[in-house]
């Protein structure tokens, strides 16, 4: 493949068409020519050089996988590149930080939590019951649905016919709010 400086559109347009056809040797000459450029822009986002290098693995990958789906009418190679470079490093970041989150809330602390994380969750307490009823209804019946019959998220997801990621921010939610109304009682 010609330099990338000798004329960049029609480089570029040989280098989409190959792609299309899943040729390797022209993902790696993709690589080749942006890595730099686009691990600039992930480092700015996650401030950690080895993240930085793990989310442009990921991105490569997600890139290549997902070629089919790229419009060259509606973006510059590069700028859909850089796009999903941007939006991983963001998962990447949200990820890590609900991770920290989870192992610093440790919910199972609080009395009710106990008790709905057991196989009694059936039988909830009167105190529970009190907290449960003070959450809004969408909250209320995620929670129902997790802890008393012991369902998955995906479960859930299925069951009430929803994107998983909302049943997953709908019992984040829950969890928090009725942590916060326990602690207040």
């Amino acid at each position: 493949m010609p330099s990338i400086l000798s004329n960049p559109s029609a480089v570029e347009a040989q280098l989409v068409e190959r792609l299309y056809a899943r040729d390797e040797a022209a993902m790696t000459f993709f690589y080749t020519n942006y890595r730099v450029a686009l691990h600039r822009v992930i480092l700015r986002i996650v401030k950690s050089p080895e993240l930085a290098e793990d989310v442009l693995q990921e991105s490569m990958l997600k890139f290549w996988q997902s070629f089919a789906y790229y419009d060259a009418t509606r973006s510059r190679l590069f700028t859909w590149a850089l796009t999903i470079c941007q939006h991983q490093a963001i998962d990447t970041l949200r990820l890590r930080a609900n991770r920290q989150w989870a192992k610093s809330t440790d919910i199972t602390e609080c009395a009710p939590a106990r008790q709905l994380v057991t196989p009694a969750a059936s039988m909830l307490s009167a105190d529970l019951a009190t907290c449960l009823a003070r959450l809004k209804p969408i909250y209320q019946e995620v929670l129902q649905y997790r802890l008393q019959q012991q369902m998955t998220l995906e479960e859930i997801a299925e069951f009430l016919d929803m994107p998983v990621g909302t049943v997953k921010n709908r019992s984040r939610v829950a969890m928090r709010s009725l942590l916060l109304i326990w602690q207040s009682s």
